[in-house]
């Protein structure tokens, strides 16, 4: 069992089969490899793309766990985009696809 808890069978997890980008710091004590590894194994139906970003690699001091959306690291925010930009249009729709 993971740090989810029992319930986990009813959060749905394997009903999400859309892709997923997984972004993750690796100065983040929280969201560490592991973990994430844990994480993702509960989204068995989805494409997953999934990154480590090293701050400074980015020429940043610090992403840890939530600093991904603060304006200091906006040099990041294209990864989502770029992702995003890259889903064909099938991918990228919300909603029931069966």
């Amino acid at each position: 069992m993971n740090a989810l808890g029992s319930d986990i069978a009813l959060d749905f997890f394997d009903q999400i089969k859309r892709p997923i980008l997984w972004l993750t710091a690796t100065d983040d004590p929280i969201a560490t490899p592991e973990n994430v590894d844990d994480m993702l194994r509960l989204y068995d139906n989805a494409s997953v793309t999934r990154h480590r970003i090293d701050p400074h690699d980015f020429g940043l001091e610090r992403i840890a766990h939530i600093d991904f959306f603060r304006g200091r690291n906006a040099k990041l925010w294209p990864l989502i985009s770029e992702w995003l930009s890259a889903l064909s249009p099938n991918e990228s729709r919300f909603g029931d696809t069966n």
